[in-house]
């Protein structure tokens, strides 16, 4: 609902994925159960569907929660500032068991490109 009454209508391409389907949002099923801890699975789905044949090609994908308040209009200006073909990463850097070969992503509840 939060996204529904603010900021949906300045997306130009939108989805909501979720760990089960709803019609009345309506979400896309990703094949990921919910946790409270590891979420890279649910990241690393929604980029595969981002790069999958499913979606339009465009130049940036914006992640968030369905309670972030963003503006969209402000963030297409900062990102004006960057060169899309360039491998570019916007947010807070998260590491997952880098001690242990692991790897890191951008994550944050403030949304991340």
């Amino acid at each position: 609902p939060v996204v529904k009454s603010t900021w949906e209508k300045d997306a130009a391409h939108l989805e909501y994925y979720s760990d089960v389907t709803d019609a009345s949002i309506p979400t896309i099923k990703l094949g990921v159960p919910n946790t409270e801890k590891g979420h890279c699975g649910k990241t690393f789905a929604i980029l595969r569907r981002f790069l999958s044949e499913a979606m339009p090609k465009v130049d940036w994908l914006l992640i968030v929660d369905d309670d972030t308040l963003i503006s969209l209009p402000r963030l297409r200006r900062l990102l004006r500032c960057y060169d899309p073909k360039e491998a570019v990463s916007l947010g807070e850097r998260y590491g997952y068991g880098l001690m242990q070969n692991g790897y890191s992503y951008a994550t944050g509840g403030g949304g991340y490109v």
